[in-house]
């Protein structure tokens, strides 16, 4: 489980930097709009931009199918994920840490000690990575 822990850390920041990149050069939050293409910015924000236009550098028929898609995988939501996720590491380990603690106690800011179900869990993390190895599966 040890080597399985640090793998899932290496690629959470993996992630967190290459969404770290793509909001430098792109800025955080994206959305798409069908008449303007992948756009950064809020919504309601006068001053949004065109990151990609329809027709413009890209195919706008390709674009018109995923544009959404990569609008909803914006750097905001992804580093949002990978903080969740690493809030699913720290559960995992602070189980594992207080080994000496029966399943079942609740612990200090109402976390219930379960070792079973968290290493379940983190198993189940891992598995959208293209190198996990099966080993791992749950």
């Amino acid at each position: 489980m040890d080597e399985l822990i640090a793998f899932l850390h290496v690629r959470l920041d993996e992630d967190e930097q290459a969404a770290r990149l793509a909001s430098e050069v792109y800025g955080k939050s994206w959305w798409w709009n069908p008449s303007y293409g992948l756009v950064q910015g809020d919504q309601d924000d006068s001053e949004a931009t065109s990151i990609f236009a329809v027709g413009e550098e890209t195919v706008a028929e390709v674009w018109s199918e995923v544009g959404t898609h990569t609008a909803r995988n914006d750097p905001d939501r992804i580093l949002r994920e990978i903080e969740a996720k690493r809030e699913i590491l720290a559960l995992y380990e602070g189980a594992q840490l207080s080994a000496q603690v029966s399943e079942g106690t609740i612990l200090a800011g109402g976390t219930r000690v379960r070792r079973g179900a968290h290493k379940a869990v983190v198993q189940v993390l891992a598995l959208p990575y293209s190198d996990y190895q099966e080993r791992w599966k749950p």
